[in-house]
């Protein structure tokens, strides 16, 4: 802009302005020198041509930076000049045949003109570490210059930031003229220049920012001053000019733009401590219990149904003291059982649930539990994770890591996919422990079948579990069974109760019972001891919540694995499709190896988060979570941050509860699903009763609850059944967290009890799986009809 202006109004004042402002204090003699001597005069007067000058220009400045900046034509009515690396630039507008004409007068002085220019350099000592380059803008927050007292941001000002460029060049040149006020064109234009500096953008991620957040700051930056230029405010715009017009506008600019950018995140302010909060490329060294050990891990790989998990709960038995870490509750109450059967006192303690060998008061030295629940701090003899490979999950694989870093015990046994071999050698490495891994085949053959089922349900056997993907595939592929068959059948998918499931799975494995097929989601995957002879996929496609997606190997061995079990009467398991052309993906993901698991999930504790708050004393938790995210340091190669999507759903609804960090921090882990808005509500209204140190009892829970429940007729019923024992089960889960509030716990098992009981009876119904199952009714759109004329044109189109 300043290029034009001198060029424009051959205004030798404009000149040295810019001079200033792109090659800085330090140069700018330099430069001023050798280009007085050389065109001066040729800009000392306005008849001299745009064209004229811009090309002596491109030539001493090609000259004396060694670059080759020619004055290029492009086009009939196009020059560009670019001058210098630094980045001056100017663009005008010029007929042809001026540039030709002036080309030819120009080249008989060249050659005078660069032998006058170089015996000028040659007089003149140049800075080489300096020479040729921009310098650096290295402001930090804690910089005196950001320290400054600035005014509010309703009067943005950089007058009392640095000197203006007038001030700079007095000493300098007594021809320097005041700087020019800009417009508001002008000011979009420089600050855009700004935003582009690389230098700028350098500065600013060492400063905290990202390049995501340098623009978010950035918008919100240039919108401020747009709307001071707007409103008429002239002091604005002298002040710009002054600051436009100064050699290190750059660096003037940016402590202000930092000044702004902390006051719109003021985690700016306190970077260094939260980066050291949110530092996780040593997560090991969060757990100094287990660091001032040294431990053995052992793993036990296998696939399933191979006897892995049966060797390291045999060893969790024979220790003097031992926890169980279980992916389910399901999981964890049976290690809880054949404990206590085998005559090991052991405790239960999941999320929703606390049982004990003897009493609360006289605690055993054993305990199973869900891997959430496990303790960093309690030291054991002995500890069992189980299915170590979930440390890939995108949601709870955080909980996997932690108990496999923290757990401070000297004999940890992993059991899980050979998959995660790898993963958990490099993490044993990092603890500096010792890892010894013990391999394990299948007790019992499994067979891949070469024959569908061709989609005739009545080649179903006894003993076949039939896989589904969805509630509503379910109920069909039962109905179909029974109407086409004389069998009946059992169903266990994961939104039906705990104990749900568990009653299901006893009337499948019951030789006794009329349900001799079972019909089940992937739920079956892990946690339920089945007698399954024989896998029958209906699809091997599944929602994802986004799209439908094929299976996985992993996910396709770990159902077919259960086909088969050592002992049972199904000494041999088989698996097969109902649909012919699902037979060939199957026996290919059969054969194709499972993918090793790269990384495992972290994500941050209640003490990190709270440490943050500390800093950040006015952030909500939701800004809590989204400052973590963005500022925490990785190891990348071994570890991802977990999906804190659906937490940060929850935090957003808490925002409005005066409640603790801490208090948000526990409703913003409640296991329920935010896809269900009733659950949602009810957390909200829980959170609310807490901040009010209001209890609730089991008759003010009926009133949120519209209590009593009634038997389903519709699965669109049965599924807000199953939500209403979520909900109950979230009670019983803050029960635990609240004692005080969630006052009437066994009253409100005892509605469990009873909604658990109308969900058994009705999906044990067979009439339940009939005709009575309705879906919402969805509006059908209305098809396009052709008129005659357009479909005789159509088909003509189309040669029918």
């Amino acid at each position: 802009m300043a290029s034009c202006s001198m060029i424009s109004f051959c205004n030798w004042s404009h000149f040295n302005s810019s001079l200033y402002r792109h090659f800085g204090k330090s140069r700018v003699v330099i430069w001023r020198t050798l280009l007085h001597q050389a065109c001066f005069a040729r800009f000392n007067t306005r008849q001299t041509s745009p064209v004229e000058s811009s090309f002596v220009l491109s030539r001493h400045f090609s000259t004396l930076n060694k670059h080759s900046l020619r004055f290029v034509r492009r086009g009939e009515r196009k020059g560009v000049l670019i001058i210098n690396n630094c980045g001056l630039h100017f663009s005008r507008t010029c007929l042809l045949e001026n540039a030709v004409n002036v080309t030819q007068q120009t080249n008989q002085d060249l050659n005078t003109e660069i032998r006058e220019v170089k015996e000028s350099a040659e007089n003149v000592s140049f800075d080489e570490n300096s020479s040729g380059e921009e310098e650096k803008i290295r402001v930090s927050p804690d910089d005196a210059s950001l320290r400054t007292n600035c005014s509010e941001l309703n009067d943005l000002s950089v007058a009392d930031t640095e000197p203006s460029c007038e001030e700079t060049c007095s000493n300098e040149d007594s021809s320097s003229q005041t700087s020019v006020p800009l417009t508001a064109e002008m000011v979009e234009k420089f600050l855009m220049n700004f935003f582009g500096n690389k230098q700028v953008k350098k500065a600013a991620r060492e400063n905290g920012l990202s390049n995501t957040l340098f623009k978010e700051i950035f918008l919100k930056f240039k919108n401020k001053i747009n709307l001071q230029v707007e409103d008429g405010n002239k002091e604005m715009l002298e002040q710009f000019s002054s600051l436009y017009y100064n050699a290190d506008y750059m660096q003037q600019l940016f402590p202000l733009f930092m000044i702004f950018a902390q006051k719109v995140h003021p985690m700016l302010k306190s970077l260094e401590e939260v980066k050291k909060i949110s530092d996780l490329r040593g997560p090991a060294d969060l757990f100094p219990e287990a660091r001032a050990m040294k431990r053995k891990i052992i793993f036990h790989a296998g696939p399933t149904n191979s006897g892995k998990t049966h060797a390291a709960i045999e060893r969790f038995h024979a220790a003097n003291s031992g926890v169980y870490c279980g992916p389910l509750r399901l999981l964890a109450a049976e290690v809880f059982k054949r404990a206590n059967c085998a005559g090991v006192p052991c405790d239960l303690v999941t999320g929703e649930d606390r049982q004990w060998a003897v009493s609360p008061d006289d605690p055993s030295d054993h305990i199973s539990c869900t891997v959430e629940m496990c303790s960093s701090q309690r030291p054991f003899d002995c500890a069992v994770i189980d299915e170590i490979q979930m440390m890939r999950d995108t949601d709870r694989g955080w909980a996997w890591s932690r108990a496999l870093l923290g757990l401070p015990c000297p004999e940890i046994h992993v059991c899980g996919e050979s998959s995660a071999i790898n993963l958990v050698e490099r993490l044993v490495s990092s603890c500096n422990d010792e890892l010894e891994v013990r391999h394990y085949e299948r007790l019992c053959p499994l067979e891949v079948s070469q024959r569908s089922l061709g989609g005739n349900f009545q080649k179903i056997r006894a003993g076949d579990c039939v896989v589904a993907f969805s509630q509503w595939d379910l109920y069909q592929v039962r109905r179909k069974i029974e109407s086409q068959t004389n069998k009946k059948c059992a169903i266990i998918y994961g939104g039906l109760p705990p104990v749900t499931k568990l009653e299901q799975a006893m009337k499948f494995n019951d030789p006794e019972d009329e349900c001799s097929v079972l019909v089940a989601s992937d739920a079956i995957g892990m946690g339920l001891n089945l007698n399954i002879k024989r896998i029958v996929f209906s699809s091997l496609l599944k929602y994802n919540g986004n799209n439908m997606v094929q299976l996985t190997s992993s996910q396709v061995k770990q159902i077919a694995g259960r086909a088969g079990r050592f002992g049972s009467a199904h000494s041999k398991g088989e698996v097969t499709t109902v649909r012919g052309h699902d037979s060939k993906t199957l026996q290919r993901l059969m054969e194709e190896p499972i993918k090793d698991v790269k990384a495992a999930g972290l994500s941050p504790s209640m003490e990190q988060i709270e440490m943050l708050a500390q800093h950040l004393p006015d952030a909500s938790l939701l800004k809590l979570y989204e400052t973590f995210e963005r500022v925490v340091q990785l190891d990348g190669a071994n570890y991802f941050m977990c999906d804190l999507a659906d937490v940060k759903i929850l935090a957003r609804k808490l925002g409005g509860i005066p409640l603790s960090i801490s208090d948000q921090f526990v409703f913003s882990r409640a296991p329920i699903s935010v896809k269900k808005s009733v659950t949602v509500d009810l957390a909200i209204k829980f959170a609310e009763c807490v901040s009010a140190d209001s209890p609730i009892t089991a008759s003010k829970l009926k009133t949120f609850l519209k209590w009593p429940p009634q038997a389903p007729r519709t699965l669109e019923q049965l599924k807000n059944l199953e939500t209403l024992h979520e909900g109950l089960d979230l009670y019983l889960w803050l029960s635990y967290r609240y004692p005080q509030i969630f006052v009437d716990q066994q009253n409100v098992c005892n509605m469990q009890d009873d909604v658990e009981a109308i969900i058994g009876d009705t999906v044990s119904s067979s009439s339940f799986g009939g005709s009575s199952i309705t879906l919402p009714s969805r509006r059908r759109r209305s098809k396009a009809r052709f008129g005659d004329k357009n479909l005789i044109k159509w088909m003509n189109y189309h040669k029918f």
